[in-house]
């Protein structure tokens, strides 16, 4: 027999934990498997290896969509060519590890837990037992992983902490380092997609007809503050509930957690760090924001694990988010909220939504169950026809409102404000003739932040509304 090689498998042979990918798919199909599943962790109950029983016929992962580290394959390949016995043994559940070994081919015998939780040194044992005597090298990535170095005749690290590396350095063996993490700041960076809080300067929107009283703009700051810290958290949610549905998506399954750049685990902490940090803000403000925040968060949540999933109403939960940015702003700033500017607003998102929804559709190269929701490409008509009616609609509900007797109170010049109108409906027209010759390839929120003219026409309706209101 040639050298034997073995390979561990959460963070090594791929990027992520497949006992949290499960978990996760747990909680959205089956929760109250999760029941059964915690019962196992109480004394008697059986232990981790039943608990990781318990999850994994609860879970299918899909083996051929998960983000597999392609430096740790290659190493395989060549392990392999040069007459090597490969084996896949992980702590994770048998059937999942097995799954893997058959997509990938690539392994002569699969060790995964049962009865047992195969993890340091009962791993060690199961591979003595299986191969008695023989000399083996180990891939791994953690400090669990100690018991398998200190008897392994070549060691191989994927991306070891520094402490590790400390302790590799002294082993009496070879020891490989393989590094091809992208640095877990940089996929925090991108995960937050900080790039879209500029939809949270709707808190802003109640100044047009409210009284500039002193503090008002910073307390809206404060919102919009708070705001953009729970709609990355909204992000993470979605992420993390559509991360199988990501994977087969031919862009998002580039987005941090898909790509498994950024741990599952450490998601989940940063979830809870955003809505940390977006509740702290809201303790300066009145007790109307924290109402607002509150709706903001259950809406996303809701839409994260469900709404997004049915026909339309998914738009409504967006245009309903959006609008509650309008709400939280007044609230934040103790203006009064009119209600033509409420209609407005979910007139306005309703249509821009259902329009996103159209372009999303007749761009789409897949099936359509995967990245559209309950939508079919044959509801382009309707999608872009309806959405078409809303957007415009919007326009003479803004004029109502900037004419209105309550808006006459605050604002000095009405006349500027009105000529805001036009510039809308120019913008609407644009952009719905630019997704009608598929020339607008993004949702109406990513087409404003590239377009010149969406930034030449905000430019001139912020000078009319000063103008308005000087």
């Amino acid at each position: 027999m040639g050298e034997l090689l073995v390979v561990d498998l959460d963070h090594t042979l791929v990027k992520v934990d497949l006992l949290v990918e499960q978990l996760l798919v747990a909680v959205r199909t089956r929760p109250l498997t999760l029941l059964r599943a915690i019962r196992a962790l109480v004394p008697g109950g059986g232990g981790r290896a039943v608990f990781k029983g318990v999850i994994a016929g609860a879970a299918d992962v899909d083996a051929a969509y998960l983000p597999y580290r392609d430096s740790v394959l290659a190493l395989i390949d060549a392990e392999r060519r040069g007459g090597a016995t490969v084996v896949l043994a992980s702590a994770s559940h048998f059937s999942g590890v097995e799954r893997v070994a058959r997509h990938l081919g690539r392994f002569d015998r699969v060790f995964g837990t049962t009865d047992r939780n195969l993890k340091g040194s009962m791993k060690l044992e199961a591979i003595r037992g299986a191969f008695p005597a023989t000399p083996f090298a180990y891939i791994g990535d953690s400090a669990a992983d100690r018991p398998l170095w200190s008897a392994c005749s070549r060691a191989i690290a994927v991306n070891p902490s520094a402490p590790l590396r400390r302790w590799l350095g002294r082993l009496p063996v070879p020891v490989q380092v393989l590094r091809d993490d992208v640095g877990l700041i940089g996929a925090v960076a991108r995960q937050l997609r900080a790039h879209r809080w500029i939809r949270n300067l709707l808190v802003f929107l109640p100044l047009i007809g409210a009284p500039w009283a002193p503090g008002a703009a910073v307390r809206a700051a404060i919102a919009c503050l708070s705001l953009s810290l729970l709609s990355s958290a909204g992000y993470v949610l979605n992420d993390l509930a559509d991360l199988q549905g990501d994977r087969r998506h031919p862009v998002k399954r580039n987005r941090p957690l898909a790509s498994g750049d950024l741990p599952t685990g450490a998601a989940i902490l940063l979830f809870a760090a955003l809505l940390l940090g977006a509740a702290a803000p809201a303790v300066a403000l009145p007790g109307g924001f924290a109402a607002a925040l509150a709706g903001f968060f259950v809406v996303s949540a809701a839409y994260s694990i469900w709404l997004k999933q049915l026909l339309v109403v998914d738009v409504f939960a967006l245009a309903a988010l959006h609008s509650l940015r309008i709400v939280a702003g007044a609230e934040a700033m103790g203006a009064g909220l009119s209600p033509a500017l409420l209609a407005f607003a979910v007139l306005l998102f309703v249509g821009l939504g259902l329009t996103g929804r159209y372009v999303e559709v007749t761009r789409a190269e897949l099936p359509s169950d995967v990245g559209m929701g309950a939508y079919r490409q044959e509801d382009h008509e309707a999608l872009f026809t309806i959405g078409a009616a809303c957007s415009l609609l919007a326009a003479p509900v803004l004029m109502l409102y900037l004419a209105g007797d309550a808006l006459r109170q605050t604002a000095a010049h009405a006349g500027p404000l009105l000529l805001t109108v036009p510039l809308l409906v120019y913008w609407i027209g644009r952009y719905l003739i630019l997704a009608h010759r598929e020339e607008a390839p993004d949702g109406p929120f990513d087409f404003a932040l590239r377009d010149k003219a969406t930034w030449c026409v905000a430019a001139l309706a912020l000078v009319l509304i000063l103008l308005g209101r000087a």
